[in-house]
């Protein structure tokens, strides 16, 4: 029998007591209240994965209505990463974090994710220097919700511009490719090339 995914109390700590505080609306926590979540209580240890997709999705509708629904998951992932660095446990593994720099916290993501529930899991593939695809197994649909909570992740370890770009969603995850540092240009292309040598002047 597979375990149940759980979100353990911290993430929504993160969320509603950190991120959020002062900006959900009591028609958000009639919702929330009905998706599973009483934030008139003191949270439970844990609740399942389904109560935290319910809680992004509410979150995003009501806190940024005017948004596209990518953008609104991208805001969101990056306040949550904000908020959950308030937290006791985030500010501990966040000051390890920053000692240990942008590549090493990119190999610990698992394990720091994981203190947050009982499922996650990441891979993460060198592809260039400052270059980097991570996988990560998440039941959120929507690829934007990673790119806002890694991309604040980066700034807070100390990356030097660092940028996260687009989540592929696959059947069993997202996969993103990160980059920071100065990056290489891009050299033109054959064609490009013999174009521009075409215009007039172009060989003076």
């Amino acid at each position: 029998m597979a375990q149940q995914r759980l979100m353990f109390s911290h993430a929504f700590e993160a969320l509603f007591a950190r991120a959020f505080r002062g900006e959900v609306s009591e028609r958000c926590r009639a919702r929330l209240h009905q998706a599973g979540l009483d934030l008139e209580r003191p949270l439970l240890p844990a609740y399942p994965i389904e109560v935290w997709v319910a809680a992004l999705e509410i979150t995003v509708s009501e806190v940024f209505p005017e948004l596209p629904r990518p953008e609104g998951y991208r805001r969101v992932g990056e306040r949550l990463l904000r908020g959950y660095v308030q937290t006791f446990i985030g500010r501990a593994n966040f000051s390890l974090l920053r000692l240990l720099g942008p590549v090493r916290a990119l190999e610990r993501l698992s394990a720091h994710l994981r203190a947050n529930n009982n499922f996650q899991e990441t891979r993460l593939t060198p592809l260039a220097p400052g270059q980097w695809q991570l996988w990560i197994n998440t039941a959120v649909s929507e690829p934007a919700y990673y790119e806002g909570l890694l991309q604040a992740a980066l700034e807070e370890v100390g990356a030097p511009t660092p940028r996260v770009h687009s989540g592929v969603r696959t059947d069993d995850g997202c996969t993103y490719r990160i980059t920071w540092g100065p990056q290489p240009l891009e050299s033109p292309s054959p064609a490009s090339a013999s174009l521009s040598l075409g215009q007039p002047g172009g060989g003076r």
